[in-house]
């Protein structure tokens, strides 16, 4: 038997068993739900579905995309989960090494002591609108080198800030919510400034208590020694 006001729950776990993304609907109202995520990590990833009723039948279809000729597989199964019984269901997903297409928390983006760093982040979800949220490009340091933050994360709808990578060591990307998630896509863009040519890094990510501990999701910038820029604390 379904009880309709008891959720259904979708969870997806990363190789080092994040929980990289959620959708917990009430049973009555799951009718037909999406959700997606860029596979940014080799290794197996795990899609769990679970029910804290009796029974809860339904047909799943997952859905990868090839990154590089972008074709498509479906692979569909019907199933029940519940506590009569049946318990929870775990899908996996086998993703092999391939470096040079994806950009995640775990990848490190190679930049240059003067290099312009600009960080977009768009909302695409959100547990709840007034939940309070930020992202910030971190330096060296451990300080700010540029941020935007709000009481209500619904309000962070397309944003970009913006830093100059003045002092050589490992900055940061750092997205967080105090609330249970925090879905969005990124886009981090450095600028050359030698030749003044930009490349652009994309991933959507999810942020908050759901995901990890701390709540928080980092990307990685490394910035080694320029001689030819000054950085901030050289002496002319």
């Amino acid at each position: 038997m379904t009880h309709d006001r008891t959720a259904v729950t979708a969870r997806l776990f990363d190789p080092e068993e994040n929980n990289v993304n959620t959708m917990s609907v009430l049973a009555g109202t799951w009718a037909t739900r999406t959700f997606d995520y860029l596979l940014d990590a080799d290794g197996t990833w795990e899609l769990t579905m679970e029910y804290g009723q009796q029974t809860f039948d339904y047909t799943i279809r997952i859905t990868v995309v090839d990154p590089v000729s972008s074709t498509s597989m479906t692979y569909e199964f019907d199933h029940r989960i519940g506590t009569g019984g049946w318990g929870s269901r775990t899908y996996y997903i086998d993703v092999p090494t391939d470096a040079a297409w994806y950009f995640g928390p775990n990848q490190t983006v190679q930049a240059k002591e003067g290099t312009w760093i600009n960080v977009t982040v768009q909302t695409l979800s959100y547990s709840n609108s007034n939940d309070d949220a930020y992202f910030a490009i971190v330096d060296s340091t451990g300080a700010f080198a540029d941020y935007l933050g709000h009481w209500d994360v619904g309000a962070i709808t397309t944003y970009t800030i913006q830093a100059m990578a003045d002092i050589n060591g490992s900055w940061l990307v750092d997205v967080w919510t105090v609330g249970a998630y925090w879905r969005y896509n990124l886009t981090v863009e450095v600028t050359d400034p030698t030749t003044g040519l930009s490349t652009s890094y994309w991933h959507i990510g999810m942020a908050g208590s759901w995901t990890q501990e701390g709540s928080h999701k980092y990307y990685h910038l490394e910035v080694p020694t320029n001689n030819s820029f000054h950085q901030r604390y050289d002496t002319v």
